[in-house]
């Protein structure tokens, strides 16, 4: 069925369509603060497994984890928490996850903060 991902979600409408993939996470991350962006530019890269001779992979990470060593961890769950509600994330009990595979192709700034490594 479409517009279903395999663990039964329905995929919002913007996500079917490339430049809404790109236009909605710009939209999100431009709405945060100074704080907020910077974290989001250090966690998102940590929620992607690079893939050697294949496409990078979202993985799940300890929110703990996630939040380690940022600066301002208030302002990174907050950024967390924004992201999540606009669907660009996954929360789970205790991990964080990107949503959906197609931000990893279609977000150029985060293809950018992926490429440039830890």
């Amino acid at each position: 069925m479409r517009g279903i991902t395999a663990h039964g979600r329905r995929i919002p409408r913007h996500w079917r369509d490339r430049a809404g993939d790109r236009d909605h996470a710009e939209q999100v991350y431009g709405s945060l603060h100074g704080a907020g962006r910077d974290a989001v530019r250090r966690m998102l890269p940590r929620l992607v497994r690079v893939g050697e001779d294949a496409s990078d992979t979202a993985r799940s990470v300890e929110r703990a984890e996630l939040l380690h060593g940022l600066a301002d961890p208030g302002a990174a769950q907050r950024a967390i928490d924004r992201c999540a509600a606009a669907r660009l994330l996954t929360l789970d009990r205790d991990t964080v996850r990107i949503s959906y595979e197609a931000l990893l192709r279609e977000w150029p700034d985060l293809r950018k903060w992926i490429n440039a490594g830890p």
